[in-house]
């Protein structure tokens, strides 16, 4: 074969080979619809858990004061002592007090015999017969005897006046409490109205946290509560809230009550709150995962009919896994959303749902 025919044959093989794979580049490539994992819209609340510090509190405490002026004459109460209701925990001098009483005392005996005097006098006279009595000496012993029993009845209240006199010169427990700060001791001269002991109840124990006024809406009076301190875990419950709000932190408070007494839940201790944050309102829930932020709205993908379909969003409230969003009635019950794969979609993209 002459040179001539050798070239001829190379150029048309790589001509022909040229044209093969511009064939090949223009035939178009059969890629698989992307594979999506996907999750049902629901409808309901919301339930999230938000944990708080909190403190812990006495239910009731009171600055004990004396209730008159004079000298401590004696304190039977120390810092950390627990006392019982009605117990006496101070005494002031209360000798002036005490003289007042008795002299009461004895005016109201006095008026007592003088009461009995004027009933003998008048019984006697009702006894004689009417010829030895005059009307006018009836009279009188009737008037007399109606005078004494008001004498009494002064006297008494006068011992019973006395009587609250000299209680003032006692302090005693309002309440069964913890003794938490002394004020005084014995021979400390005191004003009427002067604090001399702090008390805070002994077994009643509740725990406050302040909480965001925005959450106010979605927790319940009667909820469940946990209280934490480092390895202690103790369960409560939600006795109170609070509707006005703090005037500097502008946030409201929740009063929470252990369910049992617990030996480390001590007044002024500092624990942590968890409860259940319920949130509803006009909207549905999603899968947090199905969320896709944006730089001017949030958006979720539906799947209808194998194709997905953009749908903007808003977010009412979120919790760990969960969403409650608004999608102005464009998202129902059972809904399918893209909850993984959703990142590289568009709309009216097939796809294919893993099972």
């Amino acid at each position: 074969m002459s040179q001539g025919h050798s070239l001829f044959y190379f150029l048309s093989f790589v001509l022909a080979a040229g044209c093969a794979v511009e064939a090949d580049k223009k035939k178009p490539s059969k890629r698989p619809n992307p594979l999506v994992e996907v999750g049902a819209v629901r409808k309901g609340t919301l339930t999230d858990k938000w944990l708080f510090f909190a403190n812990v509190r006495p239910m009731m405490r009171a600055a004990l004061a004396s209730g008159a002026s004079g000298a401590v004459a004696e304190v039977a109460a120390r810092e950390g002592d627990r006392v019982k209701k009605n117990a006496l925990l101070l005494k002031v001098d209360s000798s002036l007090a005490t003289a007042k009483l008795r002299v009461a005392q004895a005016k109201a005996k006095q008026a007592g015999e003088a009461v009995a005097q004027a009933r003998r006098e008048h019984q006697r006279l009702l006894r004689l017969p009417r010829r030895s009595r005059s009307q006018l000496e009836l009279e009188r012993a009737q008037s007399n005897v109606a005078l004494m029993v008001a004498a009494q009845s002064a006297a008494k209240a006068e011992t019973a006046y006395a009587n609250a006199l000299l209680n003032r010169y006692r302090v005693r427990a309002p309440f069964s409490a913890i003794i938490a700060k002394r004020r005084v001791d014995p021979g400390d001269w005191v004003q009427e109205g002067t604090p001399v002991l702090d008390i805070v109840s002994s077994d009643d124990l509740e725990v406050v946290a302040d909480v965001p006024a925005n959450l106010l809406a979605y927790v319940r009076k009667g909820d469940s509560a946990i209280l934490r301190a480092a390895a202690e875990e103790s369960k409560a419950t939600i006795t109170g809230i609070v509707p006005s709000l703090d005037s500097v932190s502008r946030t409201a408070r929740i009063r929470i009550s252990p369910n049992k007494a617990e030996r480390w839940l001590r007044p002024g201790a500092a624990i942590s709150a968890e409860f259940a944050i319920h949130y509803s309102g006009k909207g549905v829930v999603v899968a947090r995962d199905a969320l896709l932020a944006g730089p001017v709205s949030t958006k979720v993908v539906r799947i209808k009919d194998g194709v997905a379909e953009m749908i903007e969003v808003k977010i009412l409230a979120t919790a760990s896994k969960s969403a409650l969003v608004a999608a102005q009635g464009k998202l129902a019950e059972g809904d399918q959303v893209v909850t993984r794969g959703n990142e590289r979609l568009r709309p009216g993209q097939k796809v294919r749902i893993a099972k």
